[in-house]
């Protein structure tokens, strides 16, 4: 069966490292169901016992569950999903048997080109840079080894020459800061994202051409420009307006004087 050797009162489970024995109800609710039990978490593996032995996880409908899940992988099949989230817990489960299936391995790798910060050449000849720094903490986490490769395929762009090696089976992977656009993907999986660019399209609004001509006449200002403009000529007028209002009383009173100095009869 895909579920696993089904007793009255046990399910067994096929592993990497043999047949285990379950009970039945394991993973149908929130528990630490692999504490203390064979592979890994069992006494005998006390010292190099992994963190999730010790985690509550428990088997998810992925219909009606939102958190984060996986397939189960000790009952083949993908009818079963099991989820650490669910529970309150981090999967490092699975990133055990992803680190797991990495060691001993030599996976071919390639670098598009030399470009800063994420990997360029020294005068040496050594690569740096973040990516190969990343690469390199990955490296010896998970104990696989690096073999460098040149990029082979002749394309216009050196990124989509190193994703069509991986497509032909000449690569294991490109640790490059990469954009993921259609032609790539079709290629190749891509891992998660490593930072994200905010572009933007600007696309001009047509309108209609007597609406266009209107809107020629005023270009290239904003609406908000143009009122400023107007509130700015206005304030600027009644400044002046006021002021010649003001002369115009001043040369009144001068007049006046002229006509009737101080102190003459009227």
């Amino acid at each position: 069966s895909d579920l696993g050797h089904v007793r009255r009162d046990a399910v067994w489970v096929a592993t990497e490292s043999g047949m285990f024995e379950r009970s039945f109800d394991y993973g149908s609710s929130c528990k630490a169901w692999d504490s203390n039990l064979p592979p890994g978490c069992d006494e005998s593996a006390e010292q190099t016992r992994p963190a999730w032995c010790s985690q509550s996880w428990c088997f998810v409908d992925p219909l009606h569950c939102n958190a984060a899940r996986a397939s189960s992988t000790w009952f083949r099949g993908g009818r079963l999903f099991y989820s650490y989230e669910t529970c309150g817990d981090a999967d490092l489960f699975r990133k055990d048997m992803k680190v797991s299936a990495l060691r001993g391995m030599q996976l071919r790798f390639a670098f598009p080109a030399s470009i800063r910060p994420w990997h360029y050449k020294l005068e040496d000849g050594r690569w740096e840079g973040i990516m190969w720094q990343w690469l390199n903490l990955l490296k010896d986490q998970a104990g696989f080894e690096l073999v460098e490769r040149n990029v082979t395929s002749k394309n216009n762009s050196l990124w989509d020459a190193c994703v069509e090696d991986i497509y032909r089976g000449l690569l294991d992977f490109c640790p490059t800061a990469s954009w993921v656009v259609k032609n790539r993907a079709r290629r190749a999986p891509f891992a998660s994202p490593v930072l994200w660019s905010d572009f933007r399209l600007l696309v001009r609004v047509k309108l209609d051409d007597r609406q266009d001509g209107l809107m020629q006449a005023f270009s290239p200002f904003s609406g908000d420009v143009y009122l400023a403009m107007a509130l700015s000529l206005v304030c600027t007028a009644c400044a002046f307006t006021c002021l010649e209002s003001a002369m115009d009383e001043h040369a009144s009173t001068r007049r006046a004087r002229q006509v009737h100095p101080p102190g003459a009869a009227p």
